[in-house]
């Protein structure tokens, strides 16, 4: 197998996306070895056709302008492949101005509990289909969890999205989200309290959070 031409026509179909070195020798390239890998990177590299992002991790030269920061999040945290997470998120609600200078993203492209940065990004792995009312759901969560600690957060507009939010409990959702990623028992007693608010009822939210923290 020509190596340098294999992985050349592989970068050249993703362009505008970002390599994960580790991801790619493990998912498509696990027949080549790992230090020839890194040589053919790097002459694709001084060739132009990789830029570097960071250390281990290259974007793919783009056929439109096209910055890292938006190639990493279109890479990690769109369609059903992840979703911003704490600060960045409360940023993209429009619940704060403030930026952390972290931008943390939940992803299902990395293993399970592993955690990956890259650059100002800050990647956790979670086994979860982002679909539309998932990311609602998860982003209710995050309010309750950290809304009240970032700066400059807009309490009225806070409590405001939690009730919009609300409406995309359900337990099958619920019980997927605490599987992969963890919540205070504080901020799953509010969930009930605001659930019973609106609906008489807390979805056993309480109970499926005890029982799936009792299986870890």
């Amino acid at each position: 197998m020509n190596y340098t031409s294999t992985i050349r026509s592989f970068c050249q179909n993703k362009a505008g996306s970002i390599i994960d070195v580790a991801q790619v020798s493990e998912d498509y390239f696990a027949m080549v070895p790992y230090k020839t890998l890194l040589k053919v990177l790097n002459r694709l590299r001084d060739e132009g056709l990789l830029i570097p992002v960071s250390k281990g991790v290259y974007m793919v030269k783009p056929e439109a302008s096209i910055s890292s920061d938006e190639a990493i999040i279109r890479e990690y945290a769109t369609e059903t492949r992840g979703m911003l997470a704490g600060n960045a998120l409360f940023r993209e609600l429009g619940l704060t101005d403030y930026d952390s200078g972290t931008t943390e993203i939940y992803t299902r492209l990395i293993p399970k509990g592993s955690h990956k940065n890259i650059g100002r990004y800050s990647l956790t792995g979670v086994n979860l289909f982002f679909e539309p009312e998932l990311k609602k759901l998860i982003a209710l969560l995050e309010i309750i969890e950290k809304g009240h600690t970032n700066p400059e957060h807009n309490l009225p507009g806070h409590s405001v999205k939690i009730m919009e939010l609300l409406s995309e409990y359900t337990q099958s959702r619920f019980r997927s989200v605490v599987e992969n990623i963890s919540y205070s028992y504080s901020t799953i007693a509010s969930l009930s309290y605001f659930l019973t608010l609106l609906r008489k009822d807390d979805g056993n939210c309480l109970e499926i959070y005890k029982e799936v923290e009792n299986g870890r």
